[in-house]
């Protein structure tokens, strides 16, 4: 796997992780997505529970330097 991080990159997005609860399935990992702006951070929770689905986003996000008024909408369009 090659190294996506750039260090003039204007946006990073970071894959993150939390447990949560649903009272049919009991506790359950889930991952996100965490965007560092130079002036900010956005988080998008509960994304997926496949871990991979979410790093696959966070790289090429980063690659393309996705603006972060197109987060969701992208994020929306990669869903099953």
């Amino acid at each position: 796997m090659s190294d996506t991080k750039n260090t003039s990159a204007q946006w990073n997005y970071c894959v993150i992780d939390e447990m949560r609860y649903h009272q049919d399935v009991g506790n359950y990992r889930t991952y996100g997505l965490l965007l560092n702006e130079g002036h900010g951070s956005v988080c998008l929770q509960d994304i997926s529970v496949q871990r991979a689905f979410v790093e696959r986003m966070a790289e090429t996000f980063n690659r393309l330097q996705l603006a972060p008024v197109h987060l969701h909408d992208a994020v929306e369009n990669l869903l099953p």
